[in-house]
């Protein structure tokens, strides 16, 4: 057996892969699968003896004895390999992660300035209400959710009637990340 053992990268749930980047969360269990063919002929090489990782360019390989996770947010490069029982050893892969803690922000649009008296803003009934959220360099936005005075909207673009109304809004990411709620009070006259 000359033929060193091939290795990927596997990343539980939450995840995401977009293009040649994995998404998750520190929390997401990350772990390598490897096999070991004699010669790439799926004949059974001398088996895998460990699988190892460097992240972000670092002096020393880490050996994976068990599912593992990345804490520090922001793009990582991970480089895999795994070494078979006769000492053939992958050259390593480099793969991308970016570790998602963020939620995505929503932006709240009224199609009027309206009057702000410091507790509520006024508006006439012609006011249209709409919703936008981006997710930076996250994994991207799942959904938004607005409800008016407590009443969820199937639409993310309306107008109120008469009187006064609470809106209560967030988003949430591709890998579960929940925007704490935003609420604002129009009074529409």
């Amino acid at each position: 057996d000359d033929t060193p053992p091939v290795s990927s990268l596997v990343a539980a749930s939450p995840s995401l892969v977009v293009g040649a980047t994995t998404y998750i969360t520190p929390a997401t269990p990350l772990s390598i699968s490897a096999t070991d063919y004699f010669g790439g002929n799926q004949v059974p090489g001398a088996g895998v003896k460990e699988s190892r990782y460097i992240l972000d360019g670092g002096a020393k390989p880490v050996i994976v004895a068990a599912p593992f996770t990345l804490a520090a947010p922001g793009a990582h490069s991970l480089s895999i390999f795994s070494i078979d029982n006769v000492g053939n050893q992958e050259a390593p892969k480099a793969q991308a992660v970016y570790v998602d803690t963020a939620p995505p922000v929503t932006q709240l649009s009224v199609s009027e300035t309206g009057f702000n008296n410091g507790a509520h803003i006024y508006v006439s009934t012609g006011a249209v209400f709409s919703f936008s959220a981006s997710d930076g360099g996250g994994a991207g936005v799942a959904g938004i959710s607005a409800q008016v005075d407590g009443t969820p909207m199937a639409s993310l673009s309306f107008t109120l009637p008469l009187g006064l109304h609470t809106l209560t809004f967030s988003s949430m990411d591709r890998l579960g990340n929940v925007e704490p709620s935003q609420q604002h009070v129009f009074i529409v006259s």
